[in-house]
């Protein structure tokens, strides 16, 4: 597969938008402070105008746990359910600061993102816990 452009980071190390057209896939957004106990939704990106994302990849850390029971289950997309691109799924294994959850819609059919659409972390159960605060990384490329 042949790529073509290049990435451009920005200051607080985010790709620039504008240059992502053809690229690799590449880290499009960071978002901190999400409470996985709280069954609720979150914005990561919004799509920019006249462009389509297509996600590769979601990868899930936390910043502060404790006594992390039942992890969250979620799952990211554009619809009122936000599962179009990645159904909800439990993540496993998340309880402790070392771990990582990789969410990725492998051999499945999934929805693109189109241009204006925000494309949101859903927590459609809340994690069992005392503390469980996360960090989503999405990463994609925009066509």
């Amino acid at each position: 597969m042949a790529y073509t452009g290049f990435v451009h980071l920005n200051t607080s190390g985010y790709a620039e938008t504008t240059e992502l057209v053809g690229s690799a896939p590449t880290l499009l957004s960071r978002t901190t402070g999400i409470n996985l106990k709280t069954v609720a939704t979150t914005d990561l990106y919004t799509v920019p105008t006249g462009k389509t994302l297509v996600i590769t990849q979601v990868v899930i850390r936390l910043s502060a746990a404790d006594t992390i029971a039942v992890v969250a289950t979620g799952g990211i997309g554009t619809n009122v359910t936000q599962d179009d691109i990645i159904p909800a799924i439990a993540l496993t294994g998340l309880t402790g600061l070392t771990k990582i959850f990789m969410m990725a819609n492998n051999n499945l059919i999934s929805t693109v993102a189109a241009g204006d659409a925000v494309v949101k972390l859903g927590i459609d159960i809340g994690a069992t816990a005392t503390t469980a605060t996360g960090i989503v990384d999405l990463f994609g490329y925009l066509i």
